[in-house]
């Protein structure tokens, strides 16, 4: 079950122009834990099967383990 969310007043809301961020490839010689990636992310992207996604959001941290 979600929690319901109220609407930020319109003080607390704050808009900015979009920016782009140029992340190179980089070297890496064993596993990357990409925490906050989700696994659509940019060390995913750059790293695929090196990265191993932890996403800390409620939803999948009560989900049980596959095969058990």
């Amino acid at each position: 079950m979600h929690r319901q969310h109220t609407e930020p007043s319109e003080n607390r809301l704050f808009f900015f122009e979009r920016q782009e961020v140029v992340v190179q490839d980089f070297d890496s010689a064993g596993p990357i834990l990409d925490i906050g990636g989700g696994g659509e992310g940019i060390i995913g992207r750059l790293k695929g099967g090196q990265s191993s996604p932890l996403t800390p959001t409620e939803p999948n941290w009560k989900k049980p383990p596959t095969g058990r």
